[in-house]
């Protein structure tokens, strides 16, 4: 059949004698023919970073059949780190049309260089299209924090409001806050994780005893703490402490 174009079929019965009603005697249906087309692709490679020497890096790789024709072949996939081979994982039963699979790699950063590692997957499958058999993320390695990072903020809350303070954090770690202020009124503690959303809020307070605290395990990135005011009419004081341990 012609390629690359709609056929129209279509079936007919003959006339019996004495019909009356011949309008449904014929029916058609429209049928698309195409080229086929075989093109598997990596069409997404996600790691988070940067990450801390020696912890393990955790790396997705999602592979899609965007052909026209199933693949029924196993597709072997090779991660590699600045070009040397990690690891393979294979989709044994190959991918039908239009399907995707995400695959789930790990990196293992002790005795990593240090700064930036080009992480790839690439597929094995010979395709009509070359251009998306792989794809690359970068991960940054930083070297591992020796000693615990301490930071102190002071600051004033205005009624029914929240004042916030960043903390960088480069790694899997512990952090540790302490609010702490001196008036009747109560405080917040709340946390937010680097996209920000609100992770952790912590109201145990008393009237004797106006401190708030928490320790939570945090990832790489810039999370935020913050202070919230149940306050109507007072502006109240505070010192917030916290600790990062790797």
């Amino acid at each position: 059949a012609s390629a690359d174009r709609t056929h129209t079929l279509t079936a007919t019965v003959g006339t019996l004698p004495e019909e009356t009603n011949t309008a449904n005697n014929s029916l058609s249906t429209d049928v698309t023919v195409e080229t086929p087309i075989t093109d598997v692709a990596i069409t997404t490679i996600e790691a988070s970073s940067p990450a801390v020497l020696g912890s393990v890096v955790n790396v997705s790789v999602t592979v899609t059949n965007l052909g026209n024709r199933n693949v029924r072949n196993a597709i072997h996939v090779t991660f590699t780190d600045d070009g040397t081979s990690v690891s393979t994982q294979t989709i044994t039963d190959g991918l039908a049309a239009g399907a995707s699979l995400t695959l789930a790699f790990t990196l293992n950063t002790t005795g990593a260089a240090l700064g930036d590692h080009l992480l790839t997957a690439t597929h094995n499958v010979a395709d009509d299209d070359t251009t998306n058999d792989s794809d690359s993320t970068t991960v940054t390695v930083l070297e591992t924090p020796t000693e615990p990072e301490e930071f102190t903020f002071t600051g004033r809350v205005a009624p029914r409001s929240e004042s916030q303070h960043t903390v960088p954090v480069s790694g899997a770690a512990i952090m540790y806050v302490n609010l702490a202020w001196n008036d009747w009124n109560d405080l917040r503690l709340r946390i937010y994780d680097p996209n920000g959303v609100m992770v952790a809020e912590v109201d145990s307070n008393t009237w004797w005893n106006p401190v708030e605290e928490i320790a939570i395990d945090v990832g790489p990135g810039d999370w935020t703490i913050a202070a919230r005011s149940d306050s109507r009419r007072r502006l109240v004081d505070y010192t917030m402490y916290v600790i990062v341990t790797y």
